[in-house]
């Protein structure tokens, strides 16, 4: 049951796409919750306040915020990741949101049938004035038995979103059935989610098409980026009638993250999209934050996980096979993906030890590429004996969990060195020639509080935050 849409040409001129679009299409902010797994899930109550408004204020309309693993995690991963310890719950994070945006739709994500999301808990949930729901399950939880959650955040008047975590281990016409069950319990939106970041613009365009036909429900795509096609996926499931795109602050997200915003709202605008959006204040936003995030989600290991369609969640226990091995870790993690795709199991959390020996079989060993000592000294900006002094050493900056409670954004000020702490004092690199951005000046970081890009309207925060 395919929704209307319509792109037409407007231009003559030959090479030049430049369409008028009829179709709605929607990007879901989601920063605070995705881009928290790159913070350890440091973000404060002044963080959360700082993004809210500034995206709302640039025109953003739908935004996801909470915990990374779904609302109640942080007092899970409390117990099991100590290093990974909140700095706010669930309820700061809503609560917060909520003082803050007036017209932006704010939402969490629910990992159903989890421990610590019991269906009960959906109740606070809408208690606390969000919107929206996005109810993740794998594949094989997407039961009759399980549609409860769907039809009691129904109830509770919440709009539920679907997001299918992994859909990629299931075929195309088996997701659209499953998101036919959805629709009858009373889901409104369907998520395609990308979970490895392995998938091709085809594949996706097959997923988006299967639901589609399937179903009447909005359609949306929550990409990765781990094969660097995050943004190409979003377009290909944009054309093939998607109309709901995720999106984070400079990509940021778990592994290598998720679709720039910046990146798909110029995209969007390029192909004739009028989303209302001012993408300057948001490039303002992500500049801040940027610091804090250099390097992140680059590691080679994210790019041969997506290739091999395997979650960053097996990686740790993949990577420990391979060095007790012995053996050559990209080549054992794809030969790894192989055999658990054979067997069906990439959605669990432990494979069985038949998938890592049958992988180990042929597989090569650990290689001599080390780097010289030469080079490492260079790389490394430390001096030969009679030589010459390499690439200066960067400054160090703060690591995402370091300065536990501090907001995120005010150790982004002191990492690019133009603002101290509560005491005003200016730290870091000065640039000869260069003044400290006006916005983070230490002076003004006293008088105003939560800091804000230039020519965003403050936040209209109702409690006190910071």
């Amino acid at each position: 049951m395919r929704g209307a849409c319509a792109i037409v040409a407007t231009s003559a001129k030959v090479g030049v796409f430049a369409p008028r679009v009829t179709m709605d299409v929607r990007v879901l902010e989601t920063t605070i919750r995705d881009g928290g797994y790159e913070v350890s899930h440091q973000f404060t109550e002044e963080d959360v306040a700082l993004v809210v408004s500034t995206l709302e204020a640039a025109g953003v309309g739908l935004i996801e915020i909470g915990y990374g693993m779904g609302v109640g995690s942080h007092t899970f991963a409390s117990v099991t990741r100590p290093k990974e310890r909140a700095v706010i719950s669930d309820q700061a994070h809503m609560r917060t949101a909520r003082a803050t945006a007036r017209r932006a739709k704010l939402g969490v994500l629910y990992a159903c049938g989890e421990v610590f999301c019991p269906v009960e808990y959906l109740d606070e949930v809408a208690a606390a004035g969000m919107d929206f729901v996005r109810l993740a399950y794998m594949p094989g939880d997407l039961t009759p038995a399980n549609m409860r959650y769907v039809e009691r955040a129904r109830e509770l008047g919440l709009t539920v979103s679907i997001n299918c975590m992994q859909s990629y281990i299931v075929p195309p016409v088996e997701l659209g059935r499953l998101a036919a069950m959805t629709e009858k319990a009373g889901a409104a939106w369907w998520y395609v989610v990308d979970s490895a970041g392995g998938m091709q613009p085809a594949e996706v365009r097959d997923y988006i098409r299967a639901i589609r036909d399937a179903t009447g429900m909005a359609v949306g795509l929550h990409a990765h980026n781990n094969l660097g096609l995050a943004l190409a996926n979003s377009l290909a499931a944009l054309e093939e009638g998607a109309t709901l795109l995720d999106c984070t602050l400079n990509g940021l997200g778990r592994a290598t993250g998720n679709p720039s915003t910046e990146q798909l709202i110029l995209a969007l605008q390029a192909r004739g999209h009028e989303t209302g959006i001012d993408v300057e204040p948001i490039a303002r936003l992500a500049q801040m934050y940027r610091v804090l995030f250099e390097g992140k989600g680059n590691s080679p290991m994210h790019f041969v996980s997506g290739a091999s369609m395997l979650h960053s969640r097996n990686v740790p226990a993949v990577t420990a096979q391979a060095k007790e091995r012995g053996l050559s870790l990209s080549d054992y993690m794809v030969r790894v993906g192989r055999e658990a795709r054979r067997e069906s199991c990439l959605d669990q959390f432990d494979f069985p030890a038949a998938v890592f020996e049958r992988a180990a079989d042929g597989c090569k060993r650990t290689g001599s590429s080390e780097p010289s000592e030469p080079l490492v000294r260079t790389i490394a900006g430390v001096r030969e004996p009679g030589g010459s002094l390499g690439a200066p050493p960067r400054a160090e900056r703060p690591a995402p969990g370091a300065g536990r409670g501090v907001p995120v954004r005010r150790r982004a000020a002191v990492a690019v060195g133009v603002a101290g702490g509560r005491d005003g004092g200016v730290v870091g690199r000065d640039r000869p020639g260069r003044r400290p951005p006006a916005e983070l000046s230490a002076g003004r970081q006293r008088a105003r509080g939560p800091q804000r890009p230039a020519g965003v309207p403050a936040a209209r925060v109702h409690l006190r935050v910071g």
